[in-house]
């Protein structure tokens, strides 16, 4: 493994490390490397709803926990949409 690539500490969670240290590669990867920002978008709910259960705050945590999932259910809904909408750019 080169050097320069950052090893995420085994004490942090490995999605934060990912969001700062992802590979983006120059116009685009191959298949399923780059997923539809729909996907990401989705993935960001989920990941959010699973670590609000960390918060101190179980009130505001609940908050959160509840527009992550309409933010899902929203997205989800609109997959088809937004497919096409990517396709046709």
């Amino acid at each position: 493994m080169s050097e320069d690539i950052p090893l995420c500490p085994p004490w942090w969670p490995r999605i934060v490390w990912d969001l700062h240290h992802w590979p983006h590669p120059p116009g685009g990867g191959p298949g399923p490397i780059n997923y539809p920002p729909a996907m990401h978008d989705m993935m960001a709910a989920v990941s959010i709803h699973s670590l609000s259960y960390l918060m101190l705050d179980q009130e505001e945590a609940g908050r959160i926990r509840s527009t992550a999932e309409r933010c899902l259910a929203t997205t989800a809904g609109r997959l088809s949409e937004l497919h096409q909408r990517r396709s046709t750019t």
